[in-house]
């Protein structure tokens, strides 16, 4: 069988028409045969995975028990809404096209589930074209009786699965649910309905012919029968509740532990230690306050006019020069004016005018400094050295030490802040031991419900035995008046079929278990790691109840195996079911390594998608199947889907590719 193509229309998160190309293509002078769909969750990975189990099912992909009023409801929501859609849809469909091989024909097949809702009201439709002929004759009860001859639903729960059924099988203490597989997979179910009704059947009649007495006795037993077969349903239901109460009371005392141990427990060993940091810092603090109100109040305010001090300086050394030049030149003008008179008195008229102004132009600016610049500031020499260490020494160490102060205030402020924060999340000692008693008292209420639904067990068993043995004593009695029905041929003739069906079932299941346990310990090995335990399995034929054991032959219970062991455990079960079914379909398999470690990803990553089918669509996160992965798949890879969500609008849609790469459109 080949999937070729999904389309769906207003399905899920999808709006309009969506179609998927499913068809492995050539690559590498070869099939590749994976399609890979890639999406972060919430992209309608999952979407694509229910559109087919609907597209083939209907009704029966959500289970046995789900009622017609509750499956209309669930396609009325499945169909899309968007969230500014004007006009809303009241229709939605899936169409799927495949191949399919049987007796050494290939047909293809369309098939078309689509449903309507008008005022209030929904219709279903189911249509089948074989070879472009569409099936006419064919009601929607047939069409979904021919889809289930196809491909039993049974079987398509080993080929189209999620990691949910995964975790699910991995999970399962109990065998129920690898004992339904092992019976759908081998037709026992089937076998043990019509046993079952050959049974109601050969009742009806031996109530008719076995006499009054006979069948009063038997219609005791069987009184008592069903009474304890109630007694031990209802000590089972009893235990699972107590199951699921207990899982959920084990995940909140995780929780609990995580917030002691991680959060509050961590603080509280250091409250008093950060109560101590605190004061410390608050003191550091305070001291470093005071430290910059004394520089506030001496030089560090000038610091901040560096351009008028600059300027102040120059002005006053400007007025000490010429306050110089000022005393020499007084001192100079009386005894020039003695030298001119000296020079008049000894040279000749005429050399004395030239003598006098060379004088004047040797000294003028000595002279005029007297005369021109005024002096605002007449400071002494003192003074002006003290100004010149203030401006250019004290000022700017005043600056640099506030500066220090400032930021070393900031870091302790920011400490002090951290602390705060940490003394508020660190609980008291109070708080701690109130944790601690709801912990104690938690761990208290796990022991009495895990001895409680032990209890329960046992005394399902008891009642199981109670009933075995009644069902025995049923069966004596209608042995020993077995005289009275046997001549009539169609009593015998069930009774043989009834008797000749469960022969059958015993050698089937003998026959076919064994080349499950060889497919198990193949598919196990070539998926586990060299660490991993070394499992084999053995069924018990009669009751299906699956037995591991390693190397050694000792039999290890589920507990002993690691998460990634037991996933691993159960994508080997589903790889030897499927492959003992001889059925030939595409696997599909939804989020598969979310609970797998790197080193078991590896695993099924080489040795499982390449082989685990000749088609294998894979839904997956950019986290299960990364960049290292897709290159490992690369080369068995056909080709891929990104899907993306438009939360804006609300819906899904797809491009050739997977995340970082682009790919074009075929």
């Amino acid at each position: 069988m080949i999937l070729k193509n999904l389309t769906l229309c207003d399905f899920g998160l999808f709006q309009g028409r969506h179609s998927f190309d499913l068809t492995p293509r050539q690559r590498y002078g070869r099939k590749c045969p994976i399609v890979l769909f890639g999406g972060l969750n919430g992209t309608g990975k999952t979407t694509l995975l229910t559109a087919i189990r609907l597209a083939f099912y209907g009704k029966q992909s959500f289970g046995p028990t789900m009622s017609k009023k509750t499956y209309h409801q669930t396609l009325t929501e499945a169909i899309h809404k968007g969230r500014h859609d004007l006009i809303v849809a009241n229709a939605a469909a899936i169409e799927l096209t495949f191949t399919y091989a049987r007796q050494g024909e290939i047909n293809e097949y369309y098939l078309r589930r689509a449903w309507n809702l008008q005022a209030g009201d929904l219709e279903e439709t189911l249509t089948i074209a074989k070879d472009g002929q569409p099936l006419k004759e064919f009601s929607i009860d047939l069409c979904q009786a021919f889809l289930n001859e196809l491909i039993p639903i049974g079987v398509s729960e080993l080929f189209f699965f999620d990691g949910e059924k995964i975790a699910e099988l991995a999970d399962d203490d109990t065998g129920d649910i690898l004992q339904q597989a092992v019976r759908k997979l081998l037709g026992l179910d089937l076998i043990e309905r019509l046993r079952n009704d050959l049974a109601i059947y050969l009742q009806g009649q031996k109530q008719v012919i076995l006499p009054a007495a006979a069948n009063q006795e038997i219609q005791t037993l069987e009184t008592e029968l069903q009474v304890t077969l109630a007694n031990k349903d209802n000590a089972i239901a009893t235990a699972n509740e107590l199951r699921r109460k207990i899982k959920a009371l084990q995940k909140d005392i995780q929780q609990l532990e995580n917030l002691i141990n991680d959060g509050g427990g961590a603080y509280a060993k250091t409250r008093q230690d950060e109560q101590q940091n605190q004061a410390r810092l608050l003191a550091e603090k305070t001291q470093l306050e005071n430290q910059l109100k004394d520089l506030l109040g001496e030089a560090f305010p000038l610091s901040l006019v560096p351009k008028s001090l600059a300027q102040l300086l120059k002005q006053l050394e400007k007025e000490a020069e010429w306050k110089k030049q000022r005393g020499v030149g007084e001192i100079l003008s009386p005894r020039l004016q003695q030298l001119n008179a000296q020079i008049a008195e000894t040279l000749p008229k005429k050399y004395t005018p030239i003598v006098s102004n060379l004088i004047e132009e040797t000294f003028a600016d000595l002279l005029s400094s007297q005369r021109q610049n005024s002096i605002r500031h007449d400071f002494s020499d003192t003074v002006l050295a003290k100004f010149q260490h203030w401006i250019q020494t004290v000022i700017p160490q005043s600056a640099k030490s506030f500066a220090i102060l400032k930021k070393r205030w900031q870091a302790v402020q920011e400490e002090i802040e951290q602390v705060s924060v940490r003394l508020e999340r660190a609980p008291a000692t109070s708080s701690l031991k109130i944790d601690l008693a709801t912990l104690k008292k938690k761990m208290q209420q796990l022991g009495e419900w895990q001895a409680q639904a032990e209890q329960q067990l046992e005394q399902a068993r008891s009642w199981l035995r109670e009933a075995m043995e009644l069902v025995r004593k049923i069966q004596q009695l209608q042995a020993q008046k077995s005289q009275h029905w046997r001549d009539h041929k169609a009593l015998v003739y069930a009774n043989n079929a009834r008797n000749l069906l469960e022969e059958f079932s015993q050698r089937t299941a003998h026959r076919r278990l064994q080349e499950l346990e060889d497919e198990f310990i193949q598919a196990f090995h070539r998926l586990s790691r060299k660490e991993d335990v070394p499992l084999q399995a053995k069924i018990d034929p009669d009751t299906f109840m699956v037995s591991l054991l390693d190397d050694q032959g000792h039999r290890i219970s589920k507990h002993q195996l690691s998460a990634g062991e037991k996933q691993i455990y159960a994508i080997a079960i589903l790889e030897a079911l499927a492959r003992t079914s001889g059925r030939k379909l595409p696997i599909i398999i939804d989020t598969p390594l979310g609970r797998l470690d790197s080193k078991h990803r590896s695993k099924l990553v080489k040795y499982y998608f390449p082989q685990a089918s000749h088609q294998v669509v894979i839904l997956s996160t950019d986290t299960e199947v990364d960049r290292e992965f897709y290159q490992s798949l690369s080369t068995d890879i056909s080709h891929a889907y990104h899907l993306q969500y438009d939360s804006i609008h609300g819906n899904a849609f797809a491009h050739p590719g997977y995340f970082w790469r682009i790919e074009q459109a075929a």
